[in-house]
């Protein structure tokens, strides 16, 4: 059997045997490395290869090129196979080229001329590793959709058959499986969506920062944007950690960070919206609490970012705190010794040789208020139920309704409870604790 084929295109010759060699290298000769020169010549290659049934998972085009540009060669490549993978080479910034293969070609990324060598290895083989694993997943739900269909099939003959003490039992068992398969397809549909405005965040922002024409007030703005858009790729796995906590199958993964520099950040992520809405976001910590912790800072970030959004969206004016203590949240807010968390903060990265390696136990305690629209005391029952969006007086918001539920959650690994105060048209405040070692 032939081995999968790699299709380069590019009318320098130079740059394709250049191409061709690192690919070599990168990828051991696993894979067959196609050259074509120009756009027709590779349309034509494709046909061929997927004529001999010869898998082309990854294609890499040069954007300017006589006759057609890469854009347009990507997009004709995507229509006959949606399933090869695109990247697209350009020396110049050249924002409709990289629109139209976003649009057309589901482009996977954008890598500038001159590239590394390193940069595209890790590009290379991160995307044969989504092209492998996507094709496993379909090979998966096609198996699940016939096992579905036999186990259909068999519940039918069965049912017929059952008597009525048993029908209880299989209506159960439908309404089990039902909701099995209902999970399973909203679980592939969010990975897919989430991926398409990921890969234009992530892309922008790359090539916004490779123009060398913006200033360095704007460069900052630019690294937040790829910051929270990084940040948006590890929310993909939102909905799977929902199946897992359900599951019981997610587990803490405790270790030291800078708990300060955490604030700082969320701080830098939210600015945008607060800016948005003329928003005053205070964040505040306690005189007591530790520069280090130890729990785990993935699922506690998840949780403050969450409950951040959620204030600064449901807020119009006014003012949004967050607030970390040693003790009960009702006296920190009164407490004169809270220090403030301001736009200057800089976020340090962690010592590798800490004063502590398991610390003491302690118990850290979290406030997330605002000046919003309030909730009414009847929404306040759900608010935590899955697929239940938040709803404050007379606004419903956007989202799949999982923020909250993953939140509480989270706390609850985290050893803590969350707790939520609301008074109509005055805000809302959440409050959580978390158990840590300090």
């Amino acid at each position: 059997m032939s081995n999968p084929a790699i299709l380069c295109i590019d009318d320098e010759g130079v740059i394709l045997l250049s191409l061709r060699d690192q690919l070599d290298r990168i990828l051991d000769g696993k894979y067959t490395i196609e050259l074509a020169e120009t756009g027709e010549e590779a349309l034509t290659l494709f046909e061929e290869l997927i004529a001999d049934q010869i898998d082309v998972p990854l294609v890499i085009c040069d954007q300017f090129m006589p006759g057609m540009n890469g854009d347009q060669v990507l997009a004709q490549i995507h229509t006959q196979s949606p399933e090869t993978l695109t990247i697209l080479l350009t020396g110049q910034a050249d924002f409709k080229g990289v629109v139209n293969a976003i649009n057309m070609a589901n482009l996977y990324r954008f890598l500038a001329k001159p590239w590394s060598e390193a940069d595209l290895g890790l590009t290379v083989r991160e995307a044969l590793r989504r092209h492998n694993q996507d094709r496993q997943i379909a090979a998966h739900n096609q198996e699940l959709q016939q096992l579905n269909g036999s186990l259909a099939e068999t519940v039918a003959e069965q049912t017929a058959e059952l008597t009525a003490k048993n029908q209880d039992l299989s209506k159960a068992k439908d309404k089990a499986e039902a909701a099995n398969r209902a999970k399973a397809i909203f679980l592939a549909s969010m990975s897919h969506e989430l991926r398409t405005p990921l890969t234009a965040i992530l892309g922008f922002s790359e090539l916004l920062q490779t123009t060398g024409q913006v200033g360095e007030e704007e460069q900052e703005y630019i690294s937040i944007v790829h910051r929270s858009g990084q940040h948006l790729l590890k929310m993909i796995n939102s909905i799977l950690e929902a199946s897992k906590l359900e599951a019981g199958a997610l587990r803490l993964n405790e270790a030291p960070f800078d708990l300060k520099g955490l604030l700082a950040d969320l701080r830098k992520i939210v600015e945008v919206k607060r800016v948005e809405k003329s928003i005053e976001l205070v964040i505040a910590f306690g005189e007591t609490v530790p520069q280090y912790i130890i729990t785990d800072e993935i699922k506690l970030r998840r949780v403050l970012l969450n409950l951040l959004d959620n204030a600064i969206k449901f807020t119009d004016s006014g003012q949004v705190w967050l607030r970390v203590s040693r003790q009960d949240p009702v006296e920190a807010r009164t407490s004169l010794g809270l220090h403030q968390i301001s736009d200057s903060t800089t976020v340090e990265g962690i010592s590798d040789n800490l004063a502590f390696e398991h610390g003491q136990p302690c118990t850290l305690y979290f406030e997330v208020e605002d000046t919003g629209h309030g909730i009414p005391p009847e929404n306040i029952t759900g608010l935590f139920q899955p697929f239940d969006k938040v709803e404050t007086c007379n606004h419903i918001h956007e989202g799949i309704g999982l923020g909250l539920t993953i939140s509480q959650r989270l706390v609850n690994l985290l050893g803590g409870q969350m707790t939520v105060q609301s008074e109509v048209g005055k805000g809302s405040t959440f409050s959580f604790d978390v158990q840590s070692y300090c």
